[in-house]
Order: C-alpha cells, then sequence, then structure tokens
C-alpha cells in the first residue's frame, strides 16, 4: 500500500487541535494515520511530536531546535518530496484567496460557508479543466 501524505488546512489556532484534525482523518478517508503530517513549525511542539511518535507518524516539516549539522541523503531527498507535495496544497490555497476571493467569504451559518467554499472550489476545478479543454482547439488552430 502506497504511503499516504496528509496536508490539513488549519487556521490560526493552537497546535492541540492539529492533533484533533489527524484524529478526524479517519471517519474522512475511512482508514486511520496517515505515515506522514506536512506540518507548520507551529504545531511542531514537543506534545504533537510525542503524540505522533506514539501513532508512528511521521512529521514531515522543520523540527524544535538546532538543525543537525548532517542530514543523511535519505532524509534530505525525504524532505524534499514532502515539502514539494506541500508547495502544491499551498499553491492551490494561495490561488484561491488571491484569484478568488476566498479569504473574504463571510457568513453566518456554519452550512453557508462550507457551501460557499465548496462551490468557490468547484468554479476553480471547471476552470482549469476548460482551460484544459481549450488548449486542444488553440493547439489546431496554430497548427492549421
Amino acid at each position: 500500500m502506497p504511503i499516504k501524505l496528509a496536508f490539513f488546512r488549519i487556521g490560526k489556532t493552537k497546535g492541540r487541535t492539529y492533533i484533533q484534525t489527524v484524529d478526524n482523518y479517519e471517519s474522512f478517508r475511512g482508514y486511520y494515520c496517515p505515515a506522514v503530517v506536512g506540518t507548520n513549525a507551529i504545531y511542531l511542539n514537543r506534545e504533537n511530536i510525542r503524540l505522533y511518535k506514539e501513532k508512528n507518524i511521521r512529521l514531515s516539516g522543520l523540527h524544535l531546535g538546532r538543525q543537525p549539522k548532517f542530514v543523511h541523503a535519505f532524509e534530505k531527498r525525504l524532505a524534499i518530496k514532502d515539502s514539494k507535495k506541500r508547495k502544491v496544497v499551498e499553491t492551490v490555497f494561495g490561488v484561491s484567496k488571491r484569484r478568488y476571493r476566498l479569504n473574504l467569504t463571510v457568513a453566518k451559518l456554519q452550512e453557508t460557508i462550507e457551501t460557499t467554499i465548496a462551490l468557490q472550489y468547484l468554479v476553480m476545478n471547471l476552470e482549469r479543466q476548460l482551460r484544459f479543454f481549450l488548449s486542444f482547439f488553440e493547439e489546431s488552430i496554430t497548427r492549421s
């Protein structure tokens, strides 16, 4: 079974809610414990590190304290691979905030905000598919 890398987007909260989010992973995906969790430095506190070690979950991100002088080549490749996956996720959130004004979404009810966000991501995906579809016509026009 391939290793699953989990990325969760949590607002400006304490590190304790991050553990709850990973625990909710089971209900969302249908199986428990991602092998790797991509984190920001704010969530890499001692309590989270200890709990993830107990659950055999590898934390991806900068670790507490001074960085080691020597890092094994395998660990470097693993960190680069994880950061590339994380950049893709962060890029989607950045584009959604900047281009689709997701950060300006305001609603009173939880269901309303969830529906609004879902519709905005639907529009983002439809626009991306439309660009992909129209690129074939553009290539055929330039060839003839």
